[in-house]
């Protein structure tokens, strides 16, 4: 006796377990993120260095005006060239106006930075 399989139960076995296989992906890289973005709030954060870089792009948020060097390095008491640094400070301000927006386009960018590596590591390695 032959059983025939019909063309609506004909699917991949493999596509059901990758369906799963991604959202259990997304499940753990929201609960990392999460989990990162409540432990970095929680710590102290402001030292030397990052209270310069967010005080200057708190200063263009504020006034508008372009900074045209970067922060001051305290160990040496000069100034780094160039001012990207601000720019990751003000735009989420401009974004969303609370003081906790820098530390979540921080993380958002970190998060994304590790699974861009950990996808590239998996891939290479396949």
């Amino acid at each position: 006796m032959t059983t025939a399989i019909s063309s609506s139960d004909a699917s991949p076995p493999s596509s059901r377990p990758t369906l799963r296989r991604v959202a259990i992906a997304v499940v753990a890289l929201t609960a990392f993120f999460v989990f990162r973005l409540l432990y970095g709030l929680s710590r102290e954060f402001f030292f030397e260095d990052p209270t310069q870089i967010f005080l200057m792009g708190l200063r263009w948020y504020a006034t508008g005006d372009w900074p045209y060097f970067g922060p001051d390095v305290t160990w040496t008491e000069s100034e780094i060239p160039g001012a990207l640094q601000p720019l990751l400070v003000c735009l989420p301000l401009a974004i969303a106006p609370v003081p906790e927006a820098p530390y979540v386009l921080l993380n958002l960018v970190s998060v994304a930075g590790l699974a861009l590596f950990a996808w590239y590591i998996t891939a290479r390695l396949a």
